[in-house]
């Protein structure tokens, strides 16, 4: 297959060096099962390339060093494809494959059983559409939305087990897998007596800031996704005035000693702080990659941080109602409800997202989260 390859004198002994290297990452350890290696090998192309593919902007989530992101297929995989593309094998004449299972990169997949497990990636393939047709949207009854292709692209629950399902075949009244119940991406349990305490190390213009990521650190997080814009970027706007609200806000600045003033509608904050917080964010327009393979507590604060804003909740006692400012912090949201195995509707309705957690998982709610306002707090009670 090289015999017809041209390559600049100069590249020589880089191509040199992948050849080495994958030569001796090649090598099986003595006593290993070759069959078995064999089988997957000639396996693993075939098996990927049955299952066709769902919309470039459809978003999936991903665990890679102990971070998981929410990003589109489309950039995750094109990504890999540019960094790995003297790897890329052609099939079909239209349809790119690069093996990455040595990268160690995880996403949840569900089992016949319905049970989610984080499972490794094994590869990632690029195609258009089979035969130029046009991709079909699903939507659930509880409001998920994906786009893919007509081929085998999607699961179905028939006879109590989870079978792969052509496209073309689903039909309104089937019934698809959704996630109720995520396990912690890096195994990690609901233990609320942990003691050991997980720190945040940036050093931004000569200024260290060394946070806890605490529960105060995400209710701080929630304030400031969802507090209102305001002309000065080293504002937050306050929409109510909770006393408990601005006392939790106040400990957080102080124990991570932040720079940061009261007024009577406003925090001002040190700017470099709020750069800092800008760039986690990616401007307000996501949580932070680690929030979901954090602790428990640093999620908790994050749940009571939203819920305590009476912008963004709406409560009575059937149901609770919670509205986002993008669809990226929406399904963000979902998956960390999914981890403390709490179901959400999901509505998209001019165009504002919308949860709503209703029945069961309402009450589930209420038993899970303290929310740090009071008048909030002794409703769910009731």
């Amino acid at each position: 297959q090289m015999k017809d390859v041209e390559i600049y004198p100069s590249k020589i002994q880089d191509f040199k060096k992948i050849i080495e290297k994958t030569y001796f990452k090649s090598l099986a350890e003595g006593g290993h099962s070759l069959g078995v290696d064999a089988a997957l090998a000639i396996g693993e192309p075939t098996t990927q390339l049955t299952l066709n593919s769902i919309d470039y902007n459809e978003y999936i989530t991903i665990l890679i060093n102990n971070d998981v992101r929410f990003t589109k297929i489309g950039t995750f995989i094109d990504n890999y494809m540019e960094n790995y593309r003297e790897f890329i094998t052609i099939y079909d004449e239209c349809t790119e494959y690069v093996g990455i299972s040595g990268l160690n990169i995880k996403t949840p997949c569900v089992d016949e059983n319905g049970k989610t497990h984080w499972k490794l990636i094994e590869a990632v393939t690029r195609h258009p559409p089979p035969n130029g047709e046009k991709l079909i949207k699903v939507t659930t009854e509880s409001g998920r939305v994906v786009r893919a292709t007509k081929s085998k692209s999607f699961l179905t629950r028939v006879n109590n087990k989870i079978i792969p399902t052509k496209g073309s075949d689903i039909k309104i009244g089937d019934r698809l897998p959704i996630t109720v119940k995520l396990p912690h991406p890096l195994d990690i349990n609901d233990d609320n007596s942990k003691t050991e305490k997980e720190y945040l190390n940036i050093i931004i213009e000569n200024k260290n800031f060394n946070i806890e990521l605490s529960y105060d650190f995400g209710f701080f997080l929630s304030f400031f996704l969802f507090s209102p814009s305001t002309k000065f970027s080293d504002y937050l706007l306050f929409t109510h005035y909770e006393t408990n609200i601005r006392e939790k806000l106040k400990s957080f600045l102080l124990a991570n000693q932040v720079q940061h003033m009261f007024l009577e509608d406003y925090i001002k904050l040190d700017s470099d702080f709020v750069n800092l917080i800008n760039d986690l964010t990616s401007d307000k327009k996501s949580f932070p990659d680690f929030v979901l393979s954090g602790n428990f507590q640093l999620m908790r604060g994050i749940i009571d941080g939203i819920v305590s804003n009476y912008k963004n909740c709406e409560y009575s006692l059937e149901e609770i109602n919670i509205i986002f400012p993008n669809e990226v912090i929406c399904d963000c949201f979902i998956n960390i409800m999914n981890i403390f195995g709490i179901f959400c509707h999901r509505v998209f309705q001019n165009d504002v997202y919308k949860l709503s957690i209703r029945y069961g998982n309402y009450i589930k709610f209420v038993n899970t989260f303290k929310i740090t306002v009071d008048s909030i707090h002794e409703f769910f009670q009731r």
